[in-house]
C-alpha cells in the first residue's frame, strides 16, 4: 500500500491500495514500489519487503531526499543531479504522448481535468470536488466536461430507442482510440497494443518472472 503524503500541514493526502484485479501493469502502487525499490529507497531486501507485515517501510533518507525527475543539461542533453523544473514537466509529457501516437494538447492540467471528469461521471460531483480540493458549492467542475452534448446519443434520444451510452461515446472518440498510430498487420487498438507490449516486456524480464513466481506461491 502506498500513501502519498506531504510533510507540510494542509496538503492533500491520498492512499493507493494495490489492485484486487489482474491489471497489474496499470496499478500505480506497482509502479511506485518498483520505482522506489529500483532507486534503492528501502533498507530491507525484496524478499523481506514482500513478505513482511510492517505498515511503514524503513527508507534510506539520503535516497528519499533525492529528486526522482532530473533536469537535463541544455548543452549536452544529459541528466544532471538537479530536480526537473515544473516548467519542463509538460514538455516531457507531450514528448511521451507523441511517442505513443497521442497528438492532442496534453498537459499535466488537462490530464487532471480528464481524471476529474471521469470521477464526476462514475462517482458523482461531490467526490470529484473533494478530490480536486474545490470549495464546497463551487461550480468549477461544470467547465470540465468539454464535449457536453457531443457525448450523448441524440439519435437514440430522438427516436426513443436504445443507443450508445455516454461512456461508450467518450471512449470511441478518446485519444487512445483515434491516435495516429498504426499497428502493422493488426486490428488492435492503441490501448491493446500498449498493454500487450508492456506485458511482454515484463514477462521477458528475469527479475519480474522471479517475483511473479513468488507471488503465485
Amino acid at each position: 500500500m502506498a500513501q502519498m503524503c506531504s510533510y507540510y500541514t494542509g496538503k492533500r493526502e491520498f492512499t493507493l491500495i494495490p489492485t484486487m484485479g489482474s491489471q497489474h501493469t496499470l496499478d500505480p502502487t506497482f509502479h511506485l514500489f518498483t520505482q522506489a525499490y529500483t532507486r534503492g529507497l528501502f533498507k530491507k531486501p525484496l524478499e523481506e519487503l514482500l513478505h513482511g507485515d510492517e505498515l511503514f517501510l524503513e527508507t534510506q533518507m539520503n535516497i528519499n531526499d533525492q529528486p526522482v525527475l532530473l533536469q537535463a543539461s541544455p548543452q549536452t542533453g544529459r541528466l544532471t543531479e538537479s530536480a526537473m523544473k515544473e516548467s519542463a514537466l509538460n514538455v516531457k509529457l507531450k514528448e511521451i504522448c507523441r511517442l505513443v501516437g497521442l497528438y492532442k494538447h496534453n498537459t499535466i492540467y488537462s490530464l487532471r481535468r480528464t481524471a476529474l471528469t471521469e470521477i464526476k461521471r462514475h462517482y458523482g460531483a461531490d467526490t470529484a470536488r473533494e478530490l480536486a480540493a474545490h470549495v464546497r458549492g463551487s461550480d468549477a467542475l461544470s467547465a470540465y466536461v468539454q464535449r457536453g452534448e457531443a457525448e450523448k446519443d441524440i439519435t437514440a434520444m430522438r427516436l426513443q430507442e436504445f443507443g450508445m451510452t455516454q461512456t461508450e461515446i467518450s471512449k470511441m472518440f478518446s485519444q487512445a482510440m483515434i491516435g495516429k498510430f498504426i499497428a502493422a498487420d493488426s486490428d488492435e487498438t492503441l490501448i491493446e497494443v500498449l498493454r500487450s507490449r508492456t506485458e511482454d516486456a515484463a514477462r521477458s524480464d528475469e527479475e519480474w518472472q522471479a517475483l511473479d513466481q513468488e507471488l503465485e506461491v
